[in-house]
């Protein structure tokens, strides 16, 4: 629960299948194309938590289509060590419906349970 905190430090990682910096509209962008939709490159983006609520949050991290399924975490350093946990995985990318964050679903008590749950996990 204190990850996923209010303006926390992000990034988002994901093989996007189209990535633009900004949506203006249906089928029309204000930046240079990244990726064409054939070449699937890795991408890490940053980005601030902007919203939580109990399963999901909202983050600033640029995404696009492709990048569902991916995570979503946090870098913290303890004794001089960085980790890398991941707090939520993107389920929803920018739209004209959204047109200023993301969303993931968050990494809670539930989704442990259900990985525990799954006999085809192995730890």
């Amino acid at each position: 629960n204190t990850a996923a905190t209010n303006q926390k430090p992000v990034v988002s990682v994901g093989f996007p299948q189209y990535m633009y910096s900004n949506i203006v509209g249906p089928n029309n962008y204000d930046s240079e194309l990244i990726n064409d939709g054939i070449h699937h490159d890795q991408r890490l983006s940053t980005g601030c938590v902007t919203d939580i609520n109990n399963h999901v949050f909202k983050f600033t991290a640029d995404t696009s289509p492709g990048n569902s399924g991916g995570p979503i975490y946090v870098v913290e350093s303890l004794n001089g060590v960085a980790y890398h946990t991941v707090i939520g995985i993107n389920v929803a990318q920018p739209s004209l419906i959204n047109p200023s964050y993301n969303i993931a679903v968050r990494i809670d008590a539930y989704v442990l349970k259900f990985l525990k749950a799954n006999p085809n996990i192995q730890y």
